[in-house]
């Protein structure tokens, strides 16, 4: 009965409106709009706000750290997992001693190992202005100084044509292997396709 009525009312105000509007028309009637009644009009549905869950699959403040020192990729899916500030802990366990041990496959001992980690750990970008500009802070890794030079990585920030990954294979593999043939200015890789640098801001290549 409730819902019969609730029916009725509802027609009825419709049926106002349409007489309103009907007696405004005509050639001599007032050409002005008349307020809706706002019984008349349905209420509209609620919006559901969308729930989205964001999920870190990687972090990336150096570029080939943690995919080249990870073999194992559970570990670096673990490890690209977590916050920079879990990563030292992440030292003390299977993660960490899969870091040293590929470190020391590449050459290095305790000495170069220990400067390597406090270098790149946490996977953070460290500026320090106080020295020279770039990646590896003007630092070449050279002769009995290369651990002690690693210290400088990479606090300098990055300039443009800083080659990160050249720099970085170069302490990783303490000068075994010092670069991938791959740079702005084409390299020993002939087939790479590289544009060269635009002379204005934001100085990037052509995109190719």
């Amino acid at each position: 009965m409730n819902r019969v009525i609730r029916s009725l009312s509802v027609a009825a105000s419709t049926l106002g409106l349409a007489i309103v509007l009907a007696g405004c028309g005509g050639s001599g009637g007032s050409t002005g709009t008349q307020p809706i009644p706002t019984g008349s009009l349905p209420n509209p549905a609620p919006v559901e706000a969308a729930t989205t869950t964001i999920v870190q699959v990687e972090r990336l403040a150096r570029p080939g750290i943690n995919e080249g020192l990870l073999i194992t990729n559970d570990f670096l899916n673990a490890f690209n997992a977590i916050a920079p500030t879990s990563d030292t802990a992440a030292l003390s366990t299977a993660v960490g001693t899969e870091i040293v041990a590929t470190l020391t496959a590449l050459g290095n001992n305790q000495a170069a190992i220990g400067a390597i980690v406090n270098a790149f750990v946490p996977d953070v970008m460290r500026i320090d202005t106080t020295i020279t500009s770039g990646y590896a802070g003007g630092v070449t890794f050279t002769g009995a100084a290369f651990t002690t030079n690693i210290a400088s990585i990479p606090t300098g920030g990055r300039l443009i044509l800083d080659d990160v990954i050249d720099i970085t294979l170069t302490v990783l593999t303490h000068a075994a292997i010092t670069t991938d043939n791959v740079s702005y200015t084409g390299g020993g890789n002939v087939g790479q396709g590289h544009s060269a640098l635009s002379t204005s801001f934001p100085y990037l290549p052509t995109p190719h």
